[in-house]
């Protein structure tokens, strides 16, 4: 590896090109030969690089009268805690992660601490270009005194294929010899997840990541910073146009990077129905793991799933009046602006989404099913490994093993793990034995024991009183109640162990409201016990409102009882496992049928699952089936990082054998579905070259 450092020269921008043709069939792996050597990265240092070639948003332009480069800066609380732990930087190993809201300047502030910092002015700034460089970066030892930049780094190098591998690295890095900075950015949403992943919490809880929260605006800033910010506006025309166009919420970095206009125009129908649907085709490219530029030639292909029959009638140069109108610029920002890699001047061969689109209707869309000519266009022109191994990740969680066999091949020979597991779990799910073991024995995983993330843990309502006695707490804290609870109840002090629920309670620790019920219950204190219930399931406590059901149930209040049990399941998804069995009991399972939509609306997976399974109990088996199906393509589980099947698929064949239709149930485990949900024909998958 020592060969990829100490390069002045660019280097691939998107990884080395494979194609994938002919993926409306059979699939047919093109081999690319032995992995590639490890390709040079840039590194130079932060002097070197422009805040764009950076990551910082392009801003909004004014009049010819605009400076040049980017926004007079704004120095704000974040920057000062940015640059204190950047102070010790030069003497031990650390990975500073920005979070934030998109363009709320996290990348710019991670530059301008960077650019301040006198002490690492000379190290050299390293930019990878995607996972898999990262990947072989970090296997060859990061040398001593440089800055590793991973801006937008959930999305763009901890993503579902490589998110092991990369931190794994990271880890080893930084628990080196160092020094070595590592300078990371993610959205707010996007770090609640990856701190809640088993893969990274290695990494998140190493001592040497420090997390420091950007603000999404100045509207909760010090007098000083909106000094600052007054002093700033005054020299720059677009910083008194963001504050202008900011009002009250202050959202300054936002409107400078054009994203609220862009967003306005796009949730408001502004565009023509063509450009609508490019930009929309771009949105959906990008949460499938698109991150390099989209051609004109994959917009083309992908845009009729998004029109309707009327739309789809064009005369002229339809495609190019639409990009040029997706491209047109306000302020200098566009909703896809244009670029160019190929070498030379020439016209653009890519367009790149402007991420506050992505940031602000990705949770929108994240249940939205993409159409067929979407997939279809991406596994036919998608050229970078990275990228073809995040929509394989993709198309094999929503149950689309052929595309998924489609876009991992071609990675998988050129050298992308991620892609090779993955063909060894679609070969596992074909009875392919010997072909899976040779894509395992090729990713190094034939004696690897796999250990997928059990999410039952956050699925269920808690059982066990938590073990509050394991670390010392302040006296008359809710730590030291719940600490003198366990203690009383394990010594059999019972009045004492009621007396700290009711502090608890009063404390406002929901679980302990359903414990005191059912203490005072055990003391026949009924009355007591359904009061206690009642006040905390009106105040819209669904816990509360669940044990109140089961109370009235036993006292014969059975209409009563049934109307908990659905608000229960309507205000929370660990109720919704709870629904069927409870009201089939009561001999009222229609009822169910309302919570269990209202939770599949709000994006609850598991509600999917239990509305198909009362359906089919219903007698409405093709409700049921669509059901699934729409369930399984619509979803990406974010907990599953490793390649397997997708939940709902074994759900879906158990109910194609119920209703006689078993030769159907074994083609869907063995081959999948097609975007739009029907089952998918036999298809072959080639083996690995040397199997």
């Amino acid at each position: 590896m020592t060969d990829a450092w100490g390069s002045n020269e660019i280097g691939v921008a998107h990884g080395p090109v494979v194609q994938a043709r002919d993926v409306h069939g059979d699939v047919h792996i093109h081999h690319a030969g032995a992995r590639p050597a490890p390709r040079s990265v840039v590194e130079r240092p932060i002097s070197g690089w422009s805040a764009r070639q950076l990551g910082v948003h392009e801003s909004i332009t004014v009049d010819s009268a605009t400076p040049d480069g980017p926004p007079c800066y704004v120095v704000r609380r974040h920057d000062d805690e940015i640059r204190g732990l950047l102070r010790d930087a030069s003497e031990t190993s650390l990975m500073l992660v920005l979070v934030g809201k998109s363009a709320s300047g996290k990348t710019r502030a991670a530059y301008e601490a960077l650019r301040a910092a006198g002490h690492l002015r000379s190290w050299p700034v390293v930019v990878p270009a995607g996972p898999n460089q990262l990947v072989e970066l970090l296997a060859g030892g990061v040398p001593p005194r440089r800055v590793l930049w991973l801006n937008d780094v959930q999305r763009r190098f901890l993503d579902r294929p490589h998110v092991e591998a990369v931190a794994e690295g990271l880890v080893e890095v930084l628990s080196g010899p160092g020094p070595v900075l590592v300078v990371a950015d993610v959205w707010t949403a996007h770090w609640k997840l990856l701190a809640d992943t088993p893969q990274v919490q290695n990494l998140v809880n190493l001592p040497q990541v420090r997390m420091v929260r950007v603000a999404d605006s100045f509207a909760g800033a010090s007098d000083r910073e909106r000094a600052e910010l007054a002093r700033c506006a005054e020299r720059d025309p677009r910083l008194a146009l963001a504050v202008r166009t900011g009002e009250r919420q202050l959202a300054v970095t936002q409107v400078l990077s054009g994203g609220p206009r862009l967003l306005r125009d796009y949730l408001g129908g502004l565009h023509s129905p063509h450009a609508q649907a490019l930009i929309t085709a771009a949105m959906d490219a990008r949460r499938l793991g698109q991150e390099s530029p989209l051609t004109a030639d994959v917009l083309r292909a992908a845009v009729v799933g998004y029109l309707d029959d009327r739309d789809r009638v064009a005369g002229g140069d339809w495609l190019t009046d639409a990009l040029a109108e997706a491209a047109r610029p306000h302020h200098g920002i566009a909703a896809l602006t244009p670029t160019r890699q190929r070498p030379g001047i020439g016209p653009p061969d890519g367009y790149v989404l402007h991420d506050f689109l992505d940031h602000h209707t990705r949770e929108a869309r994240a249940r939205k099913r993409p159409p067929a000519s979407l997939w279809t266009a991406l596994a036919d022109h998608a050229t970078a490994v990275d990228d073809r191994s995040r929509l394989a990740a993709e198309a094999l969680q929503r149950g689309l093993y052929r595309l998924a066999a489609g876009c991992a091949g071609p990675a998988a020979e050129s050298g992308d793990v991620a892609a090779m597991r993955l063909l060894a779990v679609l070969c596992d799910l074909r009875g392919a034995t010997a072909e899976a073991s040779a894509w395992k024995q090729r990713s190094g995983d034939l004696d690897r024991d796999p250990r997928p993330f059990d999410a039952s843990p956050y699925l269920s309502w808690a059982e066990e009183e938590p073990d509050q006695h394991a670390q010392p707490a302040a006296a008359g804290s809710v730590d030291a109640l719940w600490h003198e609870f366990d203690l009383a109840k394990r010594q059999g002090h019972e009045e004492e162990a009621v007396t700290c629920l009711r502090r608890l309670v009063a404390a406002g620790q929901p679980l302990a409201v359903s414990m005191l019920s059912v203490r005072l219950r055990d003391r026949g204190r009924e009355e007591e016990a359904e009061t206690l219930l009642r006040s905390h399931a009106q105040a819209g406590d669904p816990a509360a409102m669940w044990y109140l059901a089961d109370m009235l149930v036993e006292s014969t209040r059975v209409d009563e009882a049934v109307r908990w049990y659905r608000r229960s399941a309507e205000l929370s998804a660990l109720a919704v496992p709870l629904l069927v069995e409870a009201l089939a009991c009561l001999g009222r399972l229609e009822e169910a049928e309302g919570p269990l939509r209202t939770q599949m609306r709000n994006g609850v997976e598991t509600a999917c699952g239990h509305l198909a399974d009362l359906l089919e109990r219903l007698g409405r088996v093709d409700e049921a089936e669509n059901v699934l199906r729409g369930w399984i393509e619509g979803t990406a589980d974010p907990w599953r990082l490793s390649p397997q099947e997708p939940r709902g698929m074994e759900l879906l064949a158990g109910l194609l054998r119920r209703a006689g239709r078993a030769a159907e149930a074994d083609r869907v485990r063995r081959y999948g579905i097609e975007p739009g949900g029907s089952t998918a024909a036999a298809w072959e998958l080639a083996p690995p070259r040397d199997a």
